[in-house]
Protein backbone atom coordinates (compact mmCIF):
# COMPACT_ATOMS: atom_id res chain seq x y z
CA UNK A 1 0.00 0.00 0.00
CA UNK A 2 1.47 3.50 -0.94
CA UNK A 3 1.38 6.27 1.45
CA UNK A 4 -0.54 8.86 -0.13
CA UNK A 5 -3.38 5.64 -0.11
CA UNK A 6 -2.69 4.93 3.65
CA UNK A 7 -3.08 8.55 4.27
CA UNK A 8 -6.63 8.36 2.31
CA UNK A 9 -7.43 5.68 4.03
CA UNK A 10 -6.65 6.70 7.40
CA UNK A 11 -8.15 10.22 7.06
CA UNK A 12 -11.99 8.42 5.60
CA UNK A 13 -12.15 6.48 8.94
CA UNK A 14 -11.50 9.46 10.79
CA UNK A 15 -14.62 11.27 8.59
CA UNK A 16 -16.55 8.50 9.48
CA UNK A 17 -15.86 8.26 13.24
CA UNK A 18 -15.90 12.24 13.73
CA UNK A 19 -19.63 11.45 11.76
CA UNK A 20 -20.54 8.93 14.11
CA UNK A 21 -19.65 11.36 16.54
CA UNK A 22 -22.11 14.24 15.37
CA UNK A 23 -25.04 11.81 14.15
CA UNK A 24 -25.17 10.45 17.96
CA UNK A 25 -24.88 13.83 19.18
CA UNK A 26 -27.77 15.02 17.61
CA UNK A 27 -29.70 11.65 18.60
CA UNK A 28 -29.08 12.59 21.96
CA UNK A 29 -30.22 16.09 21.54
CA UNK A 30 -33.32 14.86 20.21
CA UNK A 31 -33.84 12.43 22.54
CA UNK A 32 -33.30 14.72 25.78
CA UNK A 33 -34.04 18.22 24.40
CA UNK A 34 -37.08 19.27 22.81
CA UNK A 35 -36.09 20.99 19.37
CA UNK A 36 -38.55 22.71 17.68
CA UNK A 37 -38.85 22.78 13.69
CA UNK A 38 -36.04 25.42 12.92
CA UNK A 39 -33.85 23.86 15.71
CA UNK A 40 -34.06 20.34 14.26
CA UNK A 41 -33.45 21.71 10.64
CA UNK A 42 -30.66 23.56 12.14
CA UNK A 43 -28.86 20.26 13.63
CA UNK A 44 -29.60 18.27 9.91
CA UNK A 45 -27.97 21.20 8.35
CA UNK A 46 -25.08 21.12 10.39
CA UNK A 47 -24.62 17.37 10.18
CA UNK A 48 -25.09 17.57 6.25
CA UNK A 49 -22.41 20.52 6.28
CA UNK A 50 -19.95 18.38 8.05
CA UNK A 51 -21.34 15.39 5.31
CA UNK A 52 -20.70 17.79 2.73
CA UNK A 53 -17.08 19.45 3.62
CA UNK A 54 -16.28 15.30 3.69
CA UNK A 55 -17.96 14.24 0.87
CA UNK A 56 -14.17 13.20 -0.80
CA UNK A 57 -14.13 10.24 1.99
CA UNK A 58 -17.98 9.59 2.59
CA UNK A 59 -20.64 7.95 0.49
CA UNK A 60 -23.64 9.23 -0.61
CA UNK A 61 -25.26 6.60 0.58
CA UNK A 62 -23.88 7.31 4.08
CA UNK A 63 -25.39 10.77 3.62
CA UNK A 64 -28.65 9.46 3.06
CA UNK A 65 -28.39 6.80 5.81
CA UNK A 66 -27.21 9.58 8.15
CA UNK A 67 -30.68 11.82 7.52
CA UNK A 68 -33.00 8.59 7.53
CA UNK A 69 -31.49 8.03 11.23
CA UNK A 70 -32.05 11.49 12.30
CA UNK A 71 -35.90 11.61 11.01
CA UNK A 72 -36.49 8.44 12.25
CA UNK A 73 -35.52 9.68 15.90
CA UNK A 74 -37.05 12.72 15.85
CA UNK A 75 -40.31 10.77 14.62
CA UNK A 76 -39.75 8.12 17.39
CA UNK A 77 -39.39 11.37 19.69
CA UNK A 78 -42.96 12.48 18.52
CA UNK A 79 -44.93 9.58 18.96
CA UNK A 80 -43.37 9.00 22.21
CA UNK A 81 -44.31 12.05 23.45
CA UNK A 82 -47.77 11.70 21.72
CA UNK A 83 -48.34 8.80 23.71
CA UNK A 84 -47.91 10.46 27.16
CA UNK A 85 -46.75 7.72 28.63
CA UNK A 86 -44.68 8.71 31.88
CA UNK A 87 -42.14 5.72 31.59
CA UNK A 88 -41.59 5.94 27.82
CA UNK A 89 -41.17 9.19 28.06
CA UNK A 90 -38.53 9.31 31.15
CA UNK A 91 -36.80 6.22 29.20
CA UNK A 92 -36.40 8.61 26.12
CA UNK A 93 -35.06 11.46 28.11
CA UNK A 94 -32.22 9.48 29.99
CA UNK A 95 -31.36 7.80 26.33
CA UNK A 96 -32.77 4.11 27.39
CA UNK A 97 -34.35 1.57 26.06
CA UNK A 98 -38.38 1.82 25.73
CA UNK A 99 -40.82 0.03 27.41
CA UNK A 100 -41.89 -3.07 25.06
CA UNK A 101 -45.29 -3.20 27.04
CA UNK A 102 -46.07 0.67 25.19
CA UNK A 103 -44.07 -0.37 21.86
CA UNK A 104 -46.02 -3.32 21.51
CA UNK A 105 -49.67 -1.11 22.08
CA UNK A 106 -48.65 0.98 19.71
CA UNK A 107 -48.28 -0.23 16.75
CA UNK A 108 -46.76 3.11 14.49
CA UNK A 109 -44.35 3.88 17.77
CA UNK A 110 -43.23 0.35 17.71
CA UNK A 111 -42.41 0.40 13.55
CA UNK A 112 -40.96 3.82 14.86
CA UNK A 113 -38.52 2.37 17.25
CA UNK A 114 -37.50 -0.19 15.15
CA UNK A 115 -36.98 1.64 12.03
CA UNK A 116 -34.58 3.63 14.36
CA UNK A 117 -32.68 0.37 15.60
CA UNK A 118 -32.39 -0.72 12.17
CA UNK A 119 -31.05 2.55 10.53
CA UNK A 120 -28.74 2.86 13.68
CA UNK A 121 -27.28 -0.89 13.08
CA UNK A 122 -26.93 -0.28 9.49
CA UNK A 123 -24.65 2.69 10.29
CA UNK A 124 -22.94 0.76 13.03
CA UNK A 125 -21.72 -1.72 10.70
CA UNK A 126 -21.11 0.47 7.07
CA UNK A 127 -19.25 3.15 9.84
CA UNK A 128 -16.85 -0.15 11.32
CA UNK A 129 -16.16 -1.41 8.05
CA UNK A 130 -14.77 1.65 6.86
CA UNK A 131 -13.18 2.50 9.81
CA UNK A 132 -11.25 -0.93 10.13
CA UNK A 133 -10.10 -0.43 6.63
CA UNK A 134 -12.45 -2.90 4.79
CA UNK A 135 -13.88 -0.54 2.67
Amino acid sequence: MTTRYGSYITEKQTAYKELWKRLEEVHLRLRTDDPNESEFHSLILAVNSYILQNSLYLEEYDRELSNQYLRAVRKMKALVTESGDKESLEALNISAAIPQRVTSDARELGKSVREVDRLRSTLIERFREVIAGSV
